[in-house]
């Protein structure tokens, strides 16, 4: 690792409704490295992509701080969130719904490099046939619209949107989550490849654990807008220390049909609502453990060895 490119401090999110306050990001505090990859992985509804939305800000935040290479950008000025969109980038779910679907996909890429001023009108175009062959696509693609595109292609293209301003940081929001398995494991290869080349950070958010096992250094479990459990990613495997780690753990198929699981996952109810809240411990209603304490007292984050926290009493 390079040293702290991301550090993000007690950052909230919250939306007013009719029937109260929604908290979808709830005090998350967290650092990422240069070169690193830190998977962010929790059920739907969790808060995870809010999370990832915010660090950029496409959602603004209600309170904490983002600092990006040691510059708080939470509350940023225009003109600073300008040059930060050059150092941060996001790849969303949801390929086709991010690309405007009257572009070709040459001009959408060019167009990130006008905002931004890199290159000329004149090689732009170059820079782009040379971005969509390293992506995996044909360089006379660029003059086609994105409903010509399979979903894999059009990931890739949101990949190659991505890189234009040659970014530091690239926020991954469930990229291979729509995709056939054979596809996600191109993608997925591609995204590691790209990082040794480039040196790019990822934040690569997901709720399959074992997508999260082949790409990520560590692993940040999120549960009801907060995180419950940060380790490396080979500790959440052999060690999680969370009940809900366990259960998700637990969650991930098997490809055996030989194969019988010597338990069945303990959870069996929804997640409460992010309105109404449960005092104490979040998970305490779905936690096989729970114990007294766990209705009174809300556990903090805390190191339990080295490199790994939990938020959990019995931890």
């Amino acid at each position: 690792m390079a040293g702290e490119l991301l550090e993000v401090d007690d950052l909230k999110k919250s939306y007013p409704t009719s029937r109260g306050t929604l908290y979808a990001v709830d005090g998350v505090s967290f650092a990422l490295d240069a070169g690193e990859t830190l998977g962010l992985v929790g059920e739907s509804g969790c808060g995870k992509s809010t999370l990832g939305k915010t660090i950029c800000r496409i959602h603004e935040p209600t309170a904490g701080s983002i600092k990006l290479n040691g510059v708080d950008i939470a509350r940023a000025s225009r003109r600073a969130l300008y040059d930060m969109r050059r150092v941060i980038q996001i790849i969303f779910q949801d390929p086709y719904g991010s690309l405007n679907p009257r572009r070709p996909v040459g001009a959408i890429l060019q167009e990130a490099m006008q905002v931004q001023r890199i290159g000329t009108a004149r090689n732009r175009g170059d820079m782009v046939a040379a971005l969509l062959e390293r992506v995996g696509l044909r360089p006379d693609v660029a003059t086609r619209l994105p409903h010509e595109f399979s979903g894999g292609q059009r990931q890739r293209i949101g990949i190659a949107r991505a890189l234009c301003v040659s970014p530091q940081l690239v926020i991954c929001d469930e990229p291979v989550s729509a995709l056939d398995v054979s596809v996600r494991a191109q993608i997925l290869n591609l995204l590691v490849d790209l990082q040794r080349e480039r040196q790019l950070s990822y934040l690569f958010i997901s709720h399959d654990l074992s997508v999260v096992r082949y790409i990520a250094d560590r692993v940040m479990i999120m549960y009801l807008g907060r995180v419950v459990e940060l380790a490396p990613q080979g500790e959440i495997w052999s060690q999680p220390r969370h009940p809900y780690t366990r259960e998700l753990i637990t969650a991930v198929p098997i490809p055996d049909p030989a194969y019988r699981r010597q338990r069945q996952a303990v959870v069996q109810t929804d997640a409460p609502s992010p309105i109404d809240r449960p005092a104490g411990c979040r998970f305490r209603a779905r936690c096989p453990l729970a114990e007294e304490r766990c209705r009174t007292s809300d556990p903090v984050l805390r190191q339990v060895s080295l490199g790994h926290w939990v938020a959990c009493h019995l931890a």
